[in-house]
């Protein structure tokens, strides 16, 4: 179809300009010899239109592939981060009736231990209400969150829970994190294990390079599977949507290791979650 377009434009082109330079310009000598349709003539000018329409079609075409690819990065990113906000919903509400159920079982027991816990609760709800508005923040801010927190399981385990914090590099404190994340790790071991000022529950986080690994011994409680592993697949899936990396889990019958990889740069500059 193309071609003959050319064809009948070079034959058009070709007759217009026999017309014009005989009728204007009186240059009838120079086409006796020649035919009605000067092939030379007619031909370049379709080669000359189809290398310009070939061209045309190929800038098109690469103009429509990207602008595909833009919506589909587009749309890889609303999906990613309806996930992670989806996600990032679970951790609010999780924390706070584990939080409240602490209190309660406070309150009729040491009024001023409890106004103390208020106010640290109150600060980790803050960080949590605050920080949660990000896909990420830096290790030194969730370690500052985690001391408050363990603050709080202190006042009501006493002796039965111990932390331990550990730092290999103390340049990995302006790494980056998902909010929450070791907080998580230590409400599930809290959660899913026996303790007692006899037999406590050790809790040792360990701040590497390259990685934040948080290990307690095992002494579980009867669960179902299903419920240990609800916070861990949070945050496995939040890394998995951030950055693709591997939150390594290593078990036994006495100890249980995660190690969350250390992000080199705020995951927001990926991933604007601010974005209406």
């Amino acid at each position: 179809m193309n071609l003959m377009f050319g064809f009948l434009l070079g034959v058009f082109t070709n007759t217009g300009y026999r017309f014009i330079d005989v009728t204007v310009y009186n240059q009838i000598e120079s086409w006796e010899k020649m035919s009605l349709i000067n092939p030379e003539l007619t031909v370049s000018i379709m080669i000359f239109y189809m290398v310009i329409f070939i061209v045309d079609e190929n800038i098109q075409g690469r103009l429509a592939l990207q602008k595909k690819e833009f919506e589909t990065l587009k749309l890889e990113k609303e999906n990613i981060t309806a996930q992670y906000n989806a996600l990032k919903a679970q951790v609010e509400p999780h924390f706070l009736f584990n939080s409240l159920s602490v209190l309660s079982s406070m309150i009729h027991v040491d009024a001023d231990k409890s106004s103390e816990f208020v106010v640290k609760l109150s600060k980790t709800l803050r960080y949590i209400l605050e920080k949660n508005k990000f896909t990420t923040v830096s290790l030194s801010e969730e370690m500052k969150m985690v001391e408050d927190y363990f603050y709080l399981l202190k006042s009501r385990f006493d002796q039965a829970v111990v932390l331990n914090i550990e730092c290999e590099d103390d340049n990995s404190y302006n790494k980056f994190v998902p909010p929450v994340s070791v907080q998580m790790l230590i409400e599930n071991a809290i959660k899913h294990n026996k303790y007692s000022a006899g037999a406590p529950l050790v809790i040792n986080v360990n701040v590497k390079s390259d990685a934040v690994s948080v290990e307690n011994n095992v002494d579980l409680v009867s669960v179902e599977s299903s419920s240990l592993s609800i916070g861990l697949e949070n945050i496995k899936k939040r890394y998995q949507l951030l950055s693709g990396d591997e939150v390594v889990v290593t078990k036994d019958k006495e100890h249980f290791v995660v190690e969350l990889p250390l992000l080199m740069s705020n995951a927001d500059e990926k991933i604007n979650m601010n974005d209406d």
